[in-house]
């Protein structure tokens, strides 16, 4: 009500401001005659006068009064035809009926074009409004940047160690969060060569194609999908977006079944059951059909844990907030299993969240339990073990009575190094004197490395990670960490430390694809090309030939061994 006020009382303004000129009478050419009658008069008095004083003489008075009476007569004569001029209309009287006309119409031309064009319903947007607004979109602009500093950071490590999967997956959630899905594609294929037996990577994949082609299931999604329901054939995630691709196809009829079925087999709070319900409404009304029989009751909800979208929608949250949602999520999940311990695919998510988070030991903990509950069951606790083997989860956790928690290593993990350092301080330095007086808990020295990582010292987490790989000297994953720690603290580049780490490696994985290839470059630096080219053969040996992997690495040997 009160923005119409204010433009009732504007529109008010602008008319009387228009007004105001016209109402004023114009002068008339009666008006500028009688005006010359009076100067003519006062002329003619001059004269007079100037004579009298003798400025003038008699003939040049006579000749000025003649001139100034001519002209005396004509404005006289002037003056007269005005007046007596008949059916002459003065401009006022035409002017003001036209001028009062378009300053009414007019607002109501305004006003009507802003109830058709206009938006009075729009809240106000006052200057403290919009100043919030800004600084909220700055704040989401700046953890955006700071996501994609840590997948450049991430990507450019995994360049030098690329047999990281827990690495390859965390790079493939930042990137879907970021919404650069062909990179997170290419990152969940890298993922897939190192452990292609996971139907969820593949599924992962498949989404982020189709994410980045607007939501078209093409081709290559179409085949990574029919590839999960092979190994996974209750594997909900691909019959959603095969249903999808039915339809897009044109294949109206088997569509609708497969959104019925996986309504009726999916749990009640999957996060697209209700885009599977919109679609099928949306189905039954484009074919004239009854929705109602393709609508069955889902099954009681199930455990789940955080897939790429629930890290997506972390992304633009705070770190305290995203750390919050998350280990949510993770808590959530593990309280489901409890409820349905015979869920599979359940304890294999769970492992890997915990691992992606850096939630080792919970990882540990949450295996142990799940070959528990499987025992007796080879197929399944076989996928358990296959799992461990892929994500390095190999040893048992030592319980450590002091140092940092999981909890405030996750806290840390997202902080400036400067709150890392403040944080972890007390912890650290108590960790460190416990294990001066305990220097065979291989866990002390593992979280005393994770710390140091944290802590971006390379160097300190290199020598945590000898006394670990002392106490454990067959773990693959604490010597490849070994090797990586060596090689930052040697500034980005191969040393004797690194090298030795994973020279421990090839002895216990020969085809290791990591160890392979940075004992390759630094026998290729040294001049043996042979050595390097049998290092690389190794590396790729253990790749499929036709993974997105194998392709590219293939003629980077090539070249590299060629000296371009």
């Amino acid at each position: 009500m009160s923005f119409w006020i204010l433009a009732g009382l504007m529109a008010a303004l602008c008319v009387a401001l228009l007004l105001i000129p016209l109402m004023r009478r114009p002068a008339t050419s009666s008006d500028g005659a009688a005006y010359d009658l009076e100067i003519y008069k006062a002329q003619l008095a001059e004269i007079e006068r100037d004579l009298a004083r003798g400025e003038i003489g008699e003939a040049e008075a006579a000749a000025a009064r003649v001139e100034i009476g001519r002209r005396l007569l004509a404005a006289d004569q002037s003056q007269r035809k005005s007046q007596d001029a008949p059916g002459k209309t003065s401009p006022f009287r035409w002017v003001w009926p036209v001028g009062l006309g378009t300053s009414l119409i007019l607002p109501v031309l305004g006003v009507a074009l802003y109830l058709d064009l206009g938006r009075p319903d729009i809240p106000a947007q006052p200057f403290a409004g919009r100043q919030a607004e800004r600084a909220a979109q700055a704040s989401q602009n700046a953890e955006s940047a700071a996501l994609r500093r840590q997948a450049t950071s991430l990507e450019q490590s995994l360049a030098s160690a690329p047999g990281n999967l827990a690495d390859w997956l965390r790079l493939a959630d930042m990137l879907m969060a970021l919404e650069d899905y062909g990179r997170a594609a290419n990152a969940f294929a890298q993922a897939r060569v190192l452990a292609p037996e996971d139907a969820e990577i593949l599924a992962s994949e498949a989404e982020a194609i189709i994410a980045g082609s607007q939501g078209s299931v093409g081709e290559r999604a179409q085949e990574l999908l029919s590839i999960v329901l092979q190994r996974d054939p209750g594997n909900l995630r691909a019959h959603f977006y095969l249903s999808d691709a039915d339809w897009q196809a044109g294949h109206r009829d088997r569509a609708l079944e497969r959104w019925a079925e996986l309504r009726r087999s999916a749990p009640a709070d999957a996060p697209w059951q209700g885009v599977v319900e919109a679609r099928i409404r949306r189905a039954t009304a484009e074919m004239g059909t009854d929705a109602a029989p393709y609508l069955p009751e889902p099954q009681p909800a199930q455990a789940r844990g955080p897939r790429a979208a629930d890290i997506e929608a972390a992304a633009g949250m705070s770190a305290e907030d995203r750390n919050a949602m998350i280990a949510g999520m993770v808590d959530n999940l593990a309280a489901r299993l409890e409820q349905a311990p015979d869920d599979i695919e359940g304890w294999l998510r769970l492992i890997r969240s915990n691992v992606i988070l850096g939630r080792q030991e919970e990882a540990f903990a949450v295996l142990r339990r799940g070959l528990g509950v499987f025992d007796g069951r080879p197929e399944e606790s076989g996928r358990l073990i296959a799992l461990s083997r892929e994500l390095g989860l190999t040893g048992e956790p030592d319980a450590l009575p002091v140092g940092p928690s999981v909890a405030r290593l996750t806290e840390a993990r997202d902080k400036p190094l400067a709150e890392r350092r403040a944080l972890l301080a007390a912890d650290t330095e108590a960790l460190s004197a416990w294990m001066a007086a305990n220097p065979d808990a291989v866990q002390g020295w593992v979280r005393l490395a994770h710390i140091r990582r944290l802590l971006e010292e390379p160097a300190a987490e290199r020598d945590s990670l000898i006394q670990a790989t002392r106490l454990a000297p067959d773990n693959v994953a604490l010597w490849r960490a070994l090797g990586r720690a060596a090689f930052a603290a040697n500034g980005q580049k191969i040393g004797p430390d690194a090298l030795e780490a994973m020279d421990h490696v090839i002895r216990l994985k020969p085809n290791d694809l990591e160890a392979n290839w940075m004992l390759a470059l630094s026998r290729l630096a040294m001049g043996d090309r042979d050595a390097a080219r049998s290092h690389f053969e190794s590396a790729l040996s253990d790749l499929p030939a036709d993974s997105q992997q194998y392709g590219p690495l293939r003629r980077e040997v090539d070249r590299l061994l060629q000296g371009e």
